[in-house]
């Protein structure tokens, strides 16, 4: 066989069924701009809608995108973008198994992202002779490299026939570890809290759920299992009443395509997350020691969508 590479693909955890690369794993940086050979193809396509009742996005958080019937377009689209999904109820509180995942989650070679890129930790100057194949920054200034320029913040690789380059800017250049612009996905979760009755205020950019029977909000009235969020402080009134089902809490970083697991306070199952599966700094330490699954009455997502993702 030719141009083939045989051996351990270091998968991180293969006991709990986690079969994504780790960072050290020889099949990193093998496909186009240092992305994984081997992860899973996407298989979902974008689903949204033109008006925001009818699908499952929270128009007010998007930033540099806008809406229509099966389709999600970057406003600006030289930058990056983010959206949150609607709170999705589990009110069992049965064990998350994936986080859903689109399109937009993928790659240029379609294959899904997982977490925050990594950079190495020395840099190339200008002259230095840089390993061809590694895929790199530019940072602290331009630089020229195989006929073409890369301002700051630009990506590119090294091929064989170009393993130098030059600059006029001081510039420099560090080698992603991990494939660029792998960052896309968050989640937040929560079990609920306080129960609103009439007459209770609530509190703006708050999110609640309707218990039982129907309350009245700024002149709406929501139904038992509705889900809505709190745009000013008003009061509500009705004889039914609402959970608050998020209020600050923080989106972390989870990796799609596999169960999500945490690391928690005092490596309990029960304590607060500390960080999910798709940080940099997550411990592995296998599932019920350091890692935990995740039971929640209550769910967001967070998309990124990263533009160095949606080029050809």
């Amino acid at each position: 066989m030719l141009n083939c590479t045989i051996g351990d693909p270091l998968f991180n955890n293969v006991t709990i069924g986690d079969f994504s690369l780790a960072f050290n794993s020889p099949a990193k940086n093998l496909s186009y701009f240092g992305t994984y050979i081997g992860a899973h193809s996407v298989g979902q396509s974008i689903k949204v809608r033109a008006l925001e009742a009818s699908g499952g996005f929270e128009f007010s958080s998007a930033v540099n995108c806008s809406f229509g019937d099966d389709s999600l377009t970057l406003t600006n689209p030289t930058l990056d973008a983010q959206v949150d999904t609607k709170p999705i109820v589990n009110l069992l509180g049965r064990e998350i198994a994936n986080l859903p995942s689109f399109g937009f989650n993928a790659d240029r070679n379609g294959q899904y992202i997982d977490s925050i890129a990594d950079l190495s930790t020395t840099t190339y100057t200008a002259g230095d002779t840089v390993p061809a194949g590694i895929p790199f920054i530019v940072e602290a200034g331009a630089i020229t490299y195989n006929g073409s320029v890369y301002q700051p913040g630009e990506r590119g690789t090294i091929v064989a026939a170009a393993t130098t380059f030059t600059t006029v800017t001081n510039g420099i250049i560090r080698e992603i570890v991990e494939a660029p612009q792998r960052h896309t996905i968050m989640a937040r979760f929560t079990d609920g809290g306080t129960v609103m009755n009439n007459g209770d205020t609530l509190t703006t950019g708050y999110y609640y759920y309707v218990m039982s029977g129907t309350i009245e909000y700024d002149d709406i009235t929501y139904s038992e299992g509705a889900i809505f969020k709190a745009i000013d402080n008003n009061t509500i009134s009705g004889i039914g009443n609402a959970m608050l089902a998020f209020s600050t809490e923080e989106f972390q970083h989870y990796e799609p395509g596999i169960k999500p697991t945490s690391n928690n306070v005092g490596n309990s199952r029960t304590g607060p997350i500390v960080c999910g599966n798709g940080d940099p700094t997550y411990d592995r330490g296998g599932l019920g020691i350091k890692e935990f699954p995740i039971n929640a009455k209550f769910i967001q997502i967070r998309y990124i969508l990263r533009v160095n993702n949606l080029k050809p």
